[in-house]
């Protein structure tokens, strides 16, 4: 457990802004001296000062002590809050005053839980002279403390989600190599026959050549997953990213595509938001190169890359239409799903990977990624993101 507990920052890690604000809260509402989270690791019988707020002299953040030395001890094995008026008078406060340690006057405390409801620590407050505390205190503090398991939620999760990536990675790149080892030698085999092709029939030469095209398909979606799982594993560099920066490099990327396709793209000024360039670029490269490749025939292509904001919602859409085949109604979830295709790779070659990682890049930044098509004359994707904070 502890190795768990340390894993998320929770025993002995680096003060969180979101704790210590909670910490400040319980003191304020309560209007006591001070507020502490302590983190429980039973397995070793220590506890950890996760967060802090007053209490000077009584305890430290990021300090480990014996949990027999804590008031807490007895707040965690009890339901509800818990809390002694005064400590001079209590027989539980004084054991703890015996063992030396001091404690505050008055003493409040509600557990804290892990995302499966498994006691891990307690929401306190304190006060250097005696107090009564009230049921009404008491729902107060237990509240707040409810908020603190709801963060210790989001952080298991915000940690789950980083080893999911991880391990999705690990997975990827040993997939990708079992299947580059047998790709390698029919390679060779394809290249020994290759090099007498004159001497071979005409029937088995088609065969040669639909070899070689499997293979040279089969490495490109190696590479395809590779880059997937190289992207969705990247950590998350938060900064404010210029919308026109990123389409000029994706632009860029796509340079060859536009031309030719000869392509008529016009993009309109765009805002800027909290994202990681590397991943939103990818987005704008994607679905911007699938405006152009899914074109009709004989249809100039146009595509158009427009912006709302809509202030009550806190956020921007970003809307990238084009005049292109259009995806019927039926298909418009499904082309989201890891490597749906809809046409022939042999007319529309690409990996089926492309808006699955589209989705879930825009997902990261709390977006919705969102598709409207009559199915016939073109599509239209639109990118929910969150304003930035003033």
């Amino acid at each position: 457990m502890r190795q768990t507990l340390q894993r998320l920052g929770l025993f002995n890690g680096a003060p969180e802004v979101g704790f210590d604000a909670l910490c400040s809260l319980s003191a304020s509402v309560l209007g006591t001296d001070g507020a502490a989270l302590t983190i429980f690791d039973f397995e070793t019988d220590k506890l950890s000062v996760k967060s802090v707020v007053g209490l000077n002299g009584f305890t430290d953040a990021n300090r480990v002590y014996e949990i027999g030395t804590s008031l807490g001890k007895y707040a965690i094995s009890r339901p509800g809050a818990w809390g002694i008026s005064d400590t001079r008078e209590h027989a539980l406060a004084q054991d703890i005053i015996d063992a030396g340690q001091d404690v505050p006057q008055a003493y409040l405390g509600a557990r804290v839980y892990l995302p499966e409801r498994q006691p891990i620590g307690v929401l306190s407050v304190a006060s250097s002279t005696p107090r009564h505390w009230t049921e009404q205190d008491k729902a107060m503090l237990s509240k707040v403390a409810d908020c603190v398991s709801n963060e210790i939620r989001r952080v298991c999760e915000a940690d789950a989600a980083r080893r999911l990536r991880i391990e999705q990675r690990d997975l990827s790149y040993a997939l990708s190599h079992d299947l580059r080892a047998p790709s390698n030698t029919l390679r060779m085999i394809l290249q020994e026959f290759e090099a007498h092709r004159d001497q071979l029939p005409e029937d088995l030469l088609m065969f040669l050549d639909q070899g070689q095209i499997s293979l040279d398909r089969m490495g490109a979606q190696v590479a395809k997953v590779l880059d997937y799982s190289r992207i969705i594993a990247r950590p998350r560099e938060r900064e404010a990213i210029d919308l026109n920066i990123v389409c000029a490099a994706a632009m860029v990327d796509l340079r060859t595509q536009i031309v030719n396709a000869q392509a008529d793209i016009e993009i309109e000024d765009l805002p800027t938001v909290e994202g990681d360039f590397e991943q939103l670029r990818v987005v704008f490269e994607n679905l911007l190169s699938n405006a152009i490749k899914f074109r009709r025939p004989d249809v100039p292509v146009r595509v158009r890359v427009t912006r709302q904001d809509m202030p009550d919602a806190r956020r921007h859409c970003i809307q990238i239409s084009d005049n292109g085949l259009g995806i019927p109604v039926e298909f418009q979830k499904k082309v989201f799903e890891l490597f749906v295709r809809l046409h022939l790779h042999e007319d529309y070659p690409g990996s089926g990977l492309g808006l699955t990682l589209c989705r879930q890049l825009v997902e990261s930044h709390y977006g919705i990624l969102g598709l409207t098509s009559d199915g016939a004359t073109g599509s239209e994707f639109s990118i929910w993101l969150p304003m930035r904070s003033e």
